[in-house]
């Protein structure tokens, strides 16, 4: 079996003013990073604030562009390309964030948001993917019927069960959940992760 992530040393510095006589800082937020990611496996980036986690998380989901060093997806090598050569991949490959707002539309009905990779990704009717949509909602333990609420209507645990709605939407090969539940309460925290496990399960 192939991997489904390689990814071969690693590197991303990040501007970080200027020293003395005008010479550049930089901060090595990666440096010379490698592992790969079997097909169902769960992998786990472990490490205090600030040692490089989110910016690896988004090098992976092609959010970043490493300085160097090369990153494979399923038989692709992905970290040089344009978000035009992305875009197929995009499908495959979907992202929880720490903030379930970041990836919700405040603007947008629930029931809209979790649908609209579909829109994207997919040539389902409008139908189609509310559908899906609303399948979804029940799937991560929230109510069809409250699909067409806006996200303030809902509390930090169940937007972040919205997102992982939203990540699942088209099936993808990877979820790359960066600290998922670090924001809400402990109470929460074992509700979500159980969530995630029991859907990698099935």
């Amino acid at each position: 079996m192939n991997p489904l992530v390689q990814v071969k040393n690693v590197s991303k510095t990040f501007p970080a003013g200027q020293k003395l006589f005008g010479e550049k800082s930089v901060v090595h937020a990666v440096n010379r990073i490698s592992f790969e990611i079997m097909p169902g496996e769960t992998f786990s980036i472990v490490g205090e604030s600030g040692c490089g986690k989110s910016t690896t998380a988004r090098l992976v989901n092609h959010l970043l562009t490493p300085d160097s060093g090369e990153i494979w997806f399923d038989g692709k090598e992905i970290s040089s390309m344009s978000e035009n050569e992305m875009r197929p991949l995009r499908k495959d490959m979907q992202m929880i964030f720490q903030d379930p707002n970041g990836s919700l539309n405040p603007r947008m009905r629930v029931e809209d948001s979790v649908a609209e990779p579909l829109l994207v990704h997919t040539g389902l009717s409008a139908g189609e993917r509310l559908k899906r949509a609303r399948e979804l909602l029940e799937i991560v333990g929230l109510s069809a019927k409250h699909a067409r609420r806006y996200p303030h209507e809902f509390s930090g645990g169940q937007r972040q069960r919205i997102g992982i709605a939203r990540a699942l939407t088209v099936r993808p090969k990877l979820i790359i959940a960066d600290e998922p539940v670090s924001s809400l309460d402990v109470s929460i925290q074992a509700q979500v992760l159980n969530l995630m496990q029991r859907l990698q399960d099935e």
